[in-house]
């Protein structure tokens, strides 16, 4: 069961990760766009 679960909860991990870059980077781009 323990090494079932211990790359699941890295794979949340990643995603988590995965999902705070996209939203920095649409943040970004977000903020990019409205100089114009």
């Amino acid at each position: 069961m323990n090494s079932i679960r211990s790359p699941l909860s890295e794979v949340r991990r990643n995603i988590q990760d995965d999902i705070l870059l996209l939203t920095t980077a649409i943040k970004r781009l977000v903020d990019f766009l409205n100089e114009f």
